[in-house]
């Protein structure tokens, strides 16, 4: 099944979300930004992880579609209190402000969508790799 890979933000659409993320091999692809909300696609390859981040004033929600990973999350870069396995169908509910990241500890892609209330990144982001990622000087 072909999927329209660009951001629609603003634009009502309907998409079976789980295939979408299952067909997307870029690292981050952001599909929908609106006023409040973001929703992205990401593909993460094994030993690779997010990378450790906070999101100030921004709730994030993240449901793993297919793979295995470790999610870690604290009140600081070295105070990662909460550490779990997390594996297909586990949602990961990060509140604003708290340091997460989440590692592809499989030997498959980790595959999830995530959801930012209020948007994270530029409307219709793209990142093939995540070295993509961490040299988009947007992403700083």
């Amino acid at each position: 099944m072909a999927f329209d890979f660009s951001d629609r933000g603003g634009k009502p659409f309907i998409e079976n979300i789980e295939e979408m993320t299952l067909a997307n091999e870029n690292y981050r692809t952001t599909i929908w930004t609106g006023v409040k909300l973001q929703v992205v696609l990401m593909t993460i390859v094994p030993g690779d992880d997010i990378g450790l981040e906070i999101h100030v004033g921004v709730d994030q929600f993240l449901h793993i579609v297919s793979g295995q990973g470790l999610c870690q999350m604290g009140q600081s870069e070295d105070a990662l209190t909460i550490e779990q396995p997390v594996s297909k169908n586990d949602a990961i509910f990060v509140p604003a402000n708290v340091w997460h990241n989440v590692t592809n500890t499989g030997t498959e892609s980790l595959k999830l969508y995530t959801i930012y209330a209020e948007p994270d990144h530029l409307d219709g982001t793209v990142h093939q790799t995540h070295d993509d990622a961490r040299n988009d000087p947007n992403e700083q």
